[in-house]
């Protein structure tokens, strides 16, 4: 396994804006680099259909339109790793991003190239980098034996990027269970289970967790806020939607026991969503549910200041 990273190295996520110079060639690793990662997650209409539904849906999802405006984005942010979720990968999506953003990318998907039912496909996972990705694995964290039903079938992909000689980062890209808190829980375990027994540079050495972690942090909302979200959930539960009132127990497992750093607190972004306040969130709505991550066998961090929130892409459901 490459060594832990030296001081200097950092990981981060920045907005600034070019053109697109960066898709020419591989960038080269400087001593003082910062090592801009993005996570999106896509939320394609057909995928979310086929995860309900467990069959496979080809049609719909993104348009082409969207899926160009997605790739502008990925280009603005000047992202060296890409972490996507939720793409439809029983349609040409994933194969139409990587025509449009062409060569001087690498990527990789979770459905392994195959349009069939699979955890991997029905998460749309995918890591797309301007650096070498040197290793990829897709595992699952479905488990009956826990209780999941074929609806919370879950994969989840580690990929090791190559960034220099002898320097690699590893990201692990996820998209949890959006309703019930004991899946996310359950399915977090799998991770590390599945990182222990097949990966185990990835939980020695450390990793950048970055997706749809789909909980909720208590300190990332006013005690307005939080009422009102149990006041939104307990109206739309009322209405038929199948919805649990929020839950803090799940990310404080991630933050605390498990010793995850947040890299959006790690930036010097403290603020909470205020009573009817909108902040920079990770969503469509005033809740958070995206994050960028660092395990704690990690020695990288985020600097300060190096953390923003996309605005959303154009006529998409991003």
């Amino acid at each position: 396994a490459p060594p832990k990273p030296q001081p200097g190295f950092q990981v981060g996520t920045s907005t600034r804006s070019r053109t697109g110079e960066h898709l020419r060639d591989t960038p080269v690793w400087g001593k003082d680099e910062m090592l801009r990662i993005c996570s999106i997650n896509v939320c394609s209409t057909a995928n979310g259909a086929t995860v309900k539904t467990t069959t496979p849906v080809r049609e719909g999802g993104l348009t082409r339109d969207q899926i160009v405006s997605l790739a502008y984005n990925m280009r603005v942010c000047e992202a060296h790793i890409v972490c996507l979720q939720q793409l439809n990968l029983f349609s040409k999506e994933y194969d139409e991003l990587c025509d449009i953003l062409g060569k001087g990318w690498s990527s990789v998907a979770s459905h392994n190239g195959e349009m069939r039912m699979s955890s991997g496909a029905l998460s749309g996972l995918a890591v797309f980098s301007r650096y070498p990705i040197a290793r990829a694995e897709v595992a699952e964290v479905f488990d009956k034996a826990g209780g999941m039903e074929d609806v919370h079938r879950r994969a989840f992909m580690a990929c090791e990027v190559r960034v220099a000689q002898g320097m690699s980062v590893r990201v692990v890209n996820v998209c949890f269970d959006e309703v019930w808190e004991k899946f996310r829980v359950a399915q977090l375990e799998r991770v590390h289970r599945t990182l222990r027994q097949r990966l185990p540079d990835f939980a020695d050495e450390g990793y950048v967790l970055a997706g749809a972690l789909n909980g909720l942090s208590r300190e990332d909302y006013s005690d307005g806020a939080w009422d009102f979200e149990v006041f939104e959930r307990a109206r739309k539960k009322d209405m038929g939607a199948i919805i649990e009132p929020p839950k803090e127990n799940f990310m404080k497992q991630v933050l605390g026991v498990e010793g995850y750093r947040d890299t959006r607190k790690e930036a010097g972004f403290s603020n909470v969503f205020e009573d009817g306040a909108k902040i920079e969130a990770s969503g469509r709505h005033d809740v958070r549910t995206d994050y960028i991550l660092l395990s704690k066998a990690l020695g990288w961090h985020c600097p300060h200041h190096c953390y923003d929130v996309l605005p959303p892409p154009q006529n998409t459901n991003i």
